[in-house]
């Protein structure tokens, strides 16, 4: 028979004791799956001229080529790609001349 005092040692142990898991363990290759993606899309966001000087972006296309409106801003996707091809279509420029003076604006707003 046990004194009292040897079982609350030994159950204080087995509450000090690092509780393991399993379950949880194997959830990690997907979460940090998940905080690598969240990772890689904020920092291409923050180093993606277009993503952080959208307002000014914005503005001045909406200056340089009358024919795009508000909706076609905000509705749209802030890639290059879906810039240029709104910008072909609304204005008939050709692919080079859009490409080269969007390329001129996105250059202009990092200074």
């Amino acid at each position: 028979m046990t004194n009292g005092t040897n079982l609350d040692a030994a159950e204080h142990k087995k509450h000090d004791a690092p509780v393991h898991h399993a379950a949880s363990h194997a959830d990690e290759p997907k979460h940090e799956a998940h905080h690598a993606r969240a990772h890689a899309a904020t920092g291409a966001a923050a180093h993606d001229p277009i993503q952080t000087h959208w307002k000014a972006l914005a503005h001045q296309m909406k200056e340089k080529w009358t024919t795009l409106t508000d909706d076609d801003l905000k509705y749209l996707d802030k890639t290059k790609f879906a810039l240029l091809a709104k910008i072909k279509e609304r204005t008939g420029l050709e692919s080079e001349t859009a490409e080269r003076q969007l390329d001129l604006m996105i250059t202009g707003l990092g200074a």
